[in-house]
């Protein structure tokens, strides 16, 4: 009975210090954990993104930290002697626990050893001989992972570090605009659900005017809005005010297509009371929009105060903006020439009839003759060029000079040819004398003169005892230096 016992407490001590263990872990993989789940906070926010997708290192690290020690076996033996090391009980349970586990023979020594050994563990707390402790890095941890949740929990656009797409913000503005008109197109019948569509757009404008929205979201909801717009005039009842509604967005349609044609009118000509006609027209008709009259009424003062080109551009801008079905135009990159009333290559005559265009000018490149526009430019490269080539030349010279001045020319590197008749052997000082080693000059006169061995050693203990003079070798070893000098001296 009493070894069944020691071996229960060595299963609850082992089962304990797995647990104790497993927290130490847990707590360990917290900081980890809540420092990459910051860094994911921060770039799904900065692109955008819900920032709670970035909490899952939080709680996963943690985790699998303490998943992977709960799974570990246990370990009575190691348990029973570390439970001896924190109580100071001389490895008594650690002893008895391997003696029934290893199944030894049961003399009376190994009796008497249980006995003790059972005694002692009944006595044992698994809380007191195993305490929790925590990692120093806790606090840490758990600075970081509040840090981390409360910015998890904040707004998108608090986090997002740029605004929205400027592209999609005009988009949505454009086709808020185009919902706009078409409410007031079809305010006439009294529908309830008008009213609510129309709040709710008054709501998704409101919001545009924030810099930190997420404009493709309201891009969405506006889209959705139309098509129950475009529902509720289908289902109406009143066919007939509906149908009113269809003919007045049509109207408006054909007025934008008549303000296309009347800049296409004022492009061809000028100052041609075709495109009056039809501005007037469109000025005085009550049943367009206010901002198509409006565009007509520019359009008409422009032609009185004679700006054709400003007209031109008014006009297009007012007819661009509707499509065929009606709706307003996305906003897209045009190239040079594609924009009414701007002309590009090769329209500058076209756009200029009555005046005469010489090649080489004009705001656009001539397509008629790459020598008439392209003369100047082929000029300047020419000039660049020799310009470089003359910089070059000079740089050689410079090099040359003074190359040869600090190498002047010797015997042997003078011509093999006579210099007079190029290509053909001449006599000329160019092979050396007999007795005369190539490249050195013959010696004239006679030779140099050998100091006498004496000079040198001189030279050499003038300047020693100069340096000795000077302080220039330590104390110690002058004496060292006037030995030396007088142990060689040739002269003795």
């Amino acid at each position: 009975m009493d070894e069944m016992g020691l071996l229960e407490k060595a299963r609850q001590l082992a089962a304990r210090e797995r647990q104790v263990r497993a927290l130490y872990a847990a707590a360990g993989a917290l900081c980890p954990g809540a420092l990459l789940a910051l860094v994911l906070v921060l770039l799904l926010g900065w692109a955008g993104q819900p920032a709670w997708q970035g909490l899952a290192p939080l709680v996963l690290l943690p985790t699998g930290a303490a998943l992977a020690e709960f799974l570990r076996p246990l370990r009575p033996v190691r348990a029973a002697y570390l439970a001896d090391r924190n109580l100071g009980l001389q490895e008594r349970m650690g002893t008895a626990v391997e003696w029934l586990v290893s199944e030894r023979p049961r003399n009376v020594m190994a009796q008497g050893l249980l006995g003790d050994a059972a005694h002692q563990a009944r006595q044992v707390l698994p809380r007191a001989a195993f305490p929790q402790n925590w990692p120093t890095r806790l606090r840490t941890g758990l600075l970081l992972a509040l840090l981390t949740v409360t910015l998890a929990i904040l707004p998108a656009d608090l986090l997002s570090w740029h605004g929205p797409d400027p592209e999609v913000m005009a988009a949505a503005r454009e086709q808020a605009r185009e919902l706009r008109r078409d409410l007031e197109l079809v305010r006439p019948l009294q529908d309830p659900r008008l009213e609510e569509i129309q709040t709710r757009l008054e709501t998704l404008e409101r919001a545009l005017d924030n810099p930190q929205v997420d404009a493709r979201e309201v891009l969405e909801r506006l889209t959705i809005l139309s098509q129950e717009l475009q529902a509720g005039l289908d289902s109406t009842p009143d066919q007939d005010a509906a149908g009113k509604a269809r003919a007045g967005r049509e109207q408006q349609t054909e007025a934008a297509r008549r303000l296309r044609e009347a800049a296409r009118a004022l492009a061809q000509e000028p100052d041609s009371g075709k495109a009056r006609t039809l501005l007037r027209q469109l000025a005085d008709d009550p049943a367009l929009s206010e901002e198509l009259r409006g565009a007509a009424s520019a359009g008409l003062e422009a032609l009185e105060e004679g700006n054709f080109e400003g007209a031109e551009q008014a006009l297009a801008r007012a007819g661009d903006d509707y499509t065929e079905d009606g709706g307003r135009e996305e906003i897209s990159p045009k190239a040079p020439g594609e924009e009414p009333g701007v002309p590009g290559e090769g329209q500058q005559a076209l756009a200029n009839q009555g005046q005469e265009v010489r090649p080489g000018q004009g705001e656009g490149q001539a397509d008629f003759g790459r020598q008439t526009t392209l003369q100047g430019q082929e000029a300047g490269q020419t000039e660049a060029r020799d310009f470089v080539l003359e910089r070059q030349s000079h740089r050689t010279s410079d090099w040359s000079e003074e190359y040869r001045r600090l190498h002047p020319p010797r015997r042997d590197h003078l011509p093999t040819a006579d210099d007079r008749v190029p290509g053909r052997p001449g006599p000329g000082p160019t092979l050396p004398e007999a007795g005369q080693a190539l490249g050195r000059p013959r010696l004239e006169g006679p030779g140099p003169r050998q100091a006498p061995p004496g000079d040198s050693f001189l030279r050499a203990r003038e300047s020693a005892e100069a340096a000795v003079a000077r302080e220039e070798v330590p104390m110690n070893r002058r004496d060292l230096v006037r030995n030396y000098f007088e142990g060689i001296d040739p002269r003795t």
